[in-house]
């Protein structure tokens, strides 16, 4: 009685089996469905199988609204996967094939942002520029805004890119790329500021220098003097018929009229000489602090590097 049960329920289950079967692969092979996967492996960052679901999906339904779509999303994958040269023919492709899209503007930003990744920064600049004079309260207004100030950064023109990045700010306050701007303005201040450090350190070094320098200069002022003084001693001497010799008489008890008191100089040579190793200690912290503070000012520009590469896309 069990075997004719169980061999009824296997009839059965053969009999739905292939219904079942066919129902799940045209289901699998729905356009609608396919999207659907394929956006879904957008949504999660894989770009690269994103990519090609779409293009699989544009293949399959060529001629239909469904298929400017996914050639859209398939070039929008392109670019977050750095796949640079295979999204710059798609985008070519796009305006012949769909002359009516809607997505036209922003196939002209991806463009854009393919000369970028290329390396083309002359034409990613013109682009971009041209793009925002167009297109001033698109979608991708502000996004361009960001990467034209990128691509000014790139070549080497700081001063205009930092006027790009506040003017994102002021003008698209609510921006996606306000976050990844005000982080470059940061990048751009640490930037200046170790510059200004590097100049005190040089400034610094060059006051060392010149105290150096002005020390070196004096001694031989000093001993000159001592020898005109010797001299006038000896002329002294031989004149009046001093006793005693010709040697040299010590300095530190001359009192000649018309050359400093031998101690007052003293003193004052021994209070330069204080007031130089003050200040070369001065100048010793203060390169320390200026160290510590760079070494504060690069950790945190290595943090907000590691934020940036999680906001700019």
């Amino acid at each position: 009685m069990h075997k004719k049960k169980l061999f009824g329920a296997a009839a059965v289950l053969l009999a739905v089996l292939p219904l079942f079967i066919g129902a799940q692969t045209a289901q699998a092979a729905d356009p609608p469905v396919l999207f659907a996967k394929a956006y879904d492996l957008f949504s999660q960052g894989m770009y690269g199988d994103a990519a090609s679901a779409f293009s699989e999906l544009s293949a399959q339904t060529r001629g239909t609204p469904l298929a400017c779509d996914a050639d859209y999303f398939s070039l929008l994958s392109l670019v977050n996967a750095g796949r640079a040269a295979e999204a710059g023919a798609l985008a070519e492709s796009f305006a012949a094939r769909y002359p009516d899209s809607a997505y036209l503007p922003e196939i002209e930003y991806q463009r854009c942002r393919v000369a970028f990744m290329l390396g083309d920064y002359e034409g990613a600049l013109s682009g971009f520029e041209r793009f925002s004079a167009k297109y001033p309260d698109g979608s991708s207004a502000s996004s361009a805004a960001f990467w034209r100030a990128e691509t000014l950064l790139a070549l080497g023109r700081s001063a205009e890119a930092l006027d790009g990045y506040l003017a994102l700010l002021a003008r698209f306050p609510g921006s996606p790329k306000r976050d990844a701007a005000e982080w470059r303005l940061e990048s751009l201040g640490y930037a200046a500021r170790e510059g200004r450090a590097a100049r005190v350190d040089d400034f610094l070094r060059a006051g060392e220098e010149r105290l150096r320098a002005s020390a070196e200069a004096a001694e031989p002022l000093t001993e000159q003097r001592r020898e005109r003084a010797y001299l006038l001693v000896r002329a002294l001497r031989g004149a009046y018929g001093m006793q005693g010799g010709w040697s040299l008489p010590l300095y530190a008890d001359m009192n000649i009229p018309g050359l400093p008191a031998a101690e007052g100089e003293r003193l004052t040579l021994q209070a330069q000489a204080s007031a130089n190793a003050l200040e070369a200690l001065r100048v010793s912290r203060l390169k320390e602090l200026l160290a510590a503070k760079a070494e504060t000012l690069r950790l945190l520009a290595q943090k907000l590097e590691q934020f940036a590469a999680e906001v700019v896309k």
